[in-house]
């Protein structure tokens, strides 16, 4: 697989990991070279994924910095290029892994020939099901089943399907406390998403509604507001904050 394809791989499966801990309460944060979050995740997911093949300096040094903070529990790191050595900061190597390339315009094939059945979960029952079928017979665990991986949060699926407009105010985030930055967003959008029932609706936002479903909408797609500021603006915060890094104020 091509390296452009392998940094695609890893980046969807960020936004994945991204997905399933937002679902639980916890977001993580996209930087240029891998995602990452601070908080305890769910089971068999990472609190590290590299997305770029280089600046491994730069990886080394957040996944440093993310063991002083003491986070709870064992957590690991998924070195998407299998370039990063971590033993020296004793990591151990938990699996090997190959990713699977799949072009989008090949057709699915029919369960007649492969056995295989696809189908979109849109509901619930229907991600409930899926988890049990997952999981395995929840009569093998010896003491009580684990709670939920896959919230129905996770059928959400917003998406801004009309915008109007424009609007230029300061904007921030939680993800980069302390940083602001002039933001140009729509003044009004019509956001459609699934309710826990898996019904559609649709709600329109106006002034500062509207940038907040183009913000959060935005994290779910991997970007935070530094991707809409000017080229200068975004180096000289992210200078910054490489230096609270560097003194530990980070």
């Amino acid at each position: 697989m091509t390296d452009s394809r392998v940094e695609q791989a890893a980046r969807n499966n960020a936004k994945w990991c991204d997905d399933v801990c937002r679902a639980h309460g916890t977001s993580g944060e996209f930087h240029d070279a891998l995602w990452f979050n601070r908080h305890a995740v769910p089971r068999f997911y990472p609190n590290v994924v590299t997305l770029t093949q280089g600046g491994t300096a730069a990886q080394l040094e957040t996944i440093q910095a993310l063991t002083a903070t003491g986070l709870p529990g064992n957590w690991g790191v998924k070195d998407s290029f299998n370039t990063l050595d971590l033993t020296a900061l004793g990591f151990q190597p938990a699996f090997e892994a190959t990713w699977l390339w799949r072009e989008t315009s090949i057709p699915i094939s029919k369960p007649a020939t492969s056995g295989l059945r696809w189908t979109y979960i849109q509901t619930e029952l229907e991600l409930a099901k899926w988890e049990a079928a997952w999981t395995g017979d929840l009569a093998n665990y010896s003491s009580t089943p684990p709670p939920r991986l896959f919230p129905s949060a996770l059928l959400a699926n917003p998406e801004i399907i009309y915008s109007e407009g424009e609007q230029r105010e300061e904007e921030g985030c939680l993800s980069l406390p302390g940083f602001r930055g002039s933001v140009i967003r729509p003044l009004y959008v019509t956001m459609r998403a699934q309710d826990v029932t898996g019904k559609s609706y649709e709600m329109r936002g106006e002034g500062l509604l509207a940038r907040a479903f183009c913000h959060e909408i935005d994290h779910l797609d991997g970007v935070l507001f530094l991707q809409h500021l000017s080229m200068l603006k975004r180096d000289l915060i992210k200078r910054k904050i490489r230096k609270l890094r560097k003194s530990g104020d980070w």
